[in-house]
């Protein structure tokens, strides 16, 4: 610089060492550039004009640095530590332009700095559109998650509904079946020819819709829902007595006889009376299946315990050819059969229902070796006294 008249003129093509090759990349730049001594700005190329918004270089010359920007925080950078700096223009037309300000200091010139201003406005809209955007999918995604959960729970209960509707109507059509069976056999008495006909009739019928329930069954192979259980304090005996007696035509035609046995100390328990008629009406169908013609099959209970808490367990046994080791636990899934079952017409869901509701009760269920060959199929209830038997809901 030099003095003209007691005052410091600026020049403004003085850029220190390089002074030609940094002047061309000045004016050729994409980017803003401005040349500062101090905080005043004394060179501008014309892409810097234009971001600014003005239409003439003389229009910015001798201007503050700081003038031209907005929400520049702590202030200008320090030129002993240049940082870029991210902040707005102040333009005459009100228009938002973010730019991204560097300085960059000139050797052999400490009293000049170059800023390099660079426009951000476009990258930083199309950053806050693919914001919007990726926080739009977001919702939609969540959306579209939810309705294909609800869809989910929504199918699963229809299948569920399906399938525990389906095979509880099996079991009675199966009693049915049993003691017309019983009937046209003429075990109740001789038939007359009209007699003869009805019964043959209804068995006809209970054959179409025990089929009907397998086609139903086929068409709702998906995980069994734990059913509503609602346990209540209440005697086991009228239960367990309720289902053998239902049994009875299956036990006549098999020639097999019941034997019911309910320990003093394990009476009363914990249970829905619906929800456990149906376990062990499918326990006693499987016993029925596989006991040996002319034996056995026996219902018990007995008390348990663990370290917590006090148990009924519930047992149905058969002396029927058993369940290879490898095969008890499995037997409780959905759709598996294990050894001469596969060969049965059973789609192998009585055992998973009857595991399923069981949990539903707090219990357990299992499949052990009977002593002298055959099965034992025990489950649990939570057990309950005597003198809590009131009929009061459990958890009341």
């Amino acid at each position: 610089m030099r003095r003209l008249r007691g005052t410091y003129h600026l020049d403004p093509y003085d850029l220190g060492e390089n002074t030609e090759s940094l002047r061309a990349l000045f004016d050729l730049s994409a980017d803003g550039m401005a040349v500062c001594a101090g905080p005043t700005l004394v060179r501008a190329n014309q892409r810097l004009v234009e971001i600014c918004g003005r239409t003439r270089v003389d229009a910015l010359v001798g201007q503050p640095l700081d003038s031209l920007l907005l929400d520049i925080g702590e202030g200008l950078p320090d030129l002993g530590r240049p940082r870029p700096l991210e902040c707005e223009l102040r333009r005459a037309d009100q228009e938002r332009r973010i730019v991204s300000l560097q300085p960059y200091p000139l050797p052999g010139a400490p009293d000049r700095t170059i800023w390099r201003f660079r426009d951000l406005t476009h990258l930083r809209t199309l950053e806050a559109e693919l914001f919007r955007v990726n926080r739009a999918l977001r919702d939609a995604e969540a959306r579209l998650a939810e309705t294909r959960d609800q869809s989910r729970r929504e199918a699963d209960d229809r299948e569920e509904l399906l399938t525990v509707v389906s095979h509880e109507l099996r079991t009675p059509v199966t009693v049915i079946t049993g003691y017309n069976r019983l009937l046209l056999l003429e075990k109740a008495g001789e038939l007359n020819v009209e007699q003869r006909r009805f019964l043959d009739e209804i068995n006809k019928s209970c054959h179409r819709i025990n089929a009907f329930i397998g086609n139903l069954l086929e068409t709702s192979r998906s995980t069994i829902a734990d059913g509503p259980v609602h346990p209540r304090r209440q005697p086991l005996g009228p239960t367990l007595e309720a289902v053998v007696s239902a049994m009875e035509p299956l036990f006549q035609e098999r020639g097999l006889h019941a034997k019911l046995q309910i320990d003093p100390e394990a009476t009363f328990a914990e249970f829905d009376a619906d929800r456990i008629e149906q376990v062990l009406t499918n326990l006693l169908a499987n016993a029925i299946r596989y006991a040996q013609p002319g034996g056995g099959v026996e219902v018990s209970t007995r008390r348990a315990m663990d370290s917590e808490s006090e148990w009924v367990e519930v047992a149905v046994a058969d002396d029927g050819p058993g369940v290879e080791d490898t095969d008890r636990q499995r037997i409780f899934d959905a759709y598996v059969r294990a050894g001469s079952d596969r060969r049965a017409g059973g789609l192998g869901l009585g055992l998973a229902i009857c595991r399923r509701l069981v949990r539903a009760h707090g219990g357990e269920i299992s499949c052990r070796e009977r002593d002298g060959g055959g099965s034992v199929f025990a489950f649990t209830l939570r057990r309950a006294s005597a003198d809590e038997e009131n009929g009061a809901p459990y958890g009341a």
